[in-house]
């Protein structure tokens, strides 16, 4: 099912540059960068095996508050005044999360995991060729929701794939983080850094979004590509802004459901069907991952 999706994907953005071509006289992408967004994520594996009790310890080794990234809009990460924080700092927040996180592989609860690719726009910027969003996402299929159930060994499954762990995210990749009290659970938001991966990365979950997040392996993509008798040369991928939003109930410390969102831009060097430009074609998605747990 996932190779199949991964193909579907790469068809559709495929019939987007085909269009985009079409209708712009196959004009090169700008160069301006300001609203890059994301594509499919897929497995990856790696020989790394540290135990969820490994990543709770690293955690707790994370800078001291005084040397935290700047969070978003100048501004300190503050709950609003109708909201009560149940931690008094950064990363007692992400201390929560990663755990709650880590306890899924390890607990092994039942998982509905639901998954979807939106195309964004077209080269860098996007802006003119944004018409063509809602017929490209017509081409791009949603797949069926995943269950799974108590007992799953999620390695593969839940991110960080390939691991025994979930999250390894220190306030080094944090852009912001909040965590509020609702009375039962603890709602913990977060903005992850901006990040460059480039071709030749392989261990994802070296990088900083590979930490907690899916990232997309460009080869699934060239396949997809090859299957319409393209070549991709390079697949560059620049991550902005993904986020996750987490429920963690507040009696147990386990996660009652997350939310993966994630901004990507895959820039393509090769040929897709015709030559694509030196500099190469830009395709900014967004996928959105769900996943409920009981």
């Amino acid at each position: 099912m996932k190779k199949i999706y991964l193909k579907l994907t790469a068809l559709a953005i495929t019939a987007a540059m085909l269009l985009a071509f079409s209708a712009c006289g196959g004009e090169e992408p700008s160069a301006d960068s300001t609203d890059p967004a994301l594509v499919e994520s897929a497995a990856v594996t790696s020989n790394e095996t540290e135990t969820p009790s490994d990543v709770e310890a690293e955690s707790q080794a994370v800078p001291a508050s005084g040397e935290e990234p700047a969070t978003q809009n100048g501004g300190g990460t503050d709950t609003p005044s109708t909201s009560k924080s149940p931690v008094t700092d950064n990363q007692a927040a992400l201390t929560l999360y990663n755990n709650a996180a880590n306890d899924v592989k390890s607990s092994k609860p039942a998982m509905t995991k639901e998954r979807w690719t939106e195309f964004e726009s077209l080269g860098k910027g996007g802006g003119s060729l944004e018409f063509l969003r809602d017929s490209i996402n017509k081409l791009i299929p949603r797949p069926q929701d995943e269950v799974y159930s108590n007992g799953t060994n999620y390695n593969e499954i839940f991110p960080a794939i390939g691991q025994s762990w979930s999250s390894k995210l220190t306030l080094n990749e944090i852009q912001s983080i909040s965590c509020t009290d609702d009375g039962s659970n603890y709602i913990v938001d977060m903005t992850l850094v901006s990040e460059d991966i480039p071709t030749s990365v392989t261990d994802y979950s070296t990088t900083k979004i590979g930490k907690a997040m899916a990232v997309n392996p460009g080869v699934e993509l060239q396949k997809g590509v090859e299957s319409v008798n393209g070549k991709l040369t390079g697949w560059d991928q620049t991550y902005h802004d993904c986020t996750i939003h987490a429920v963690v109930d507040k009696n147990t410390g386990k996660l009652k459901e997350t939310t993966h969102t994630l901004y990507f831009s895959l820039t393509l060097k090769g040929n897709v069907v015709i030559p694509l430009p030196s500099n190469g074609v830009t395709v900014n998605l967004k996928i959105t991952e769900i996943y409920t747990f009981s």
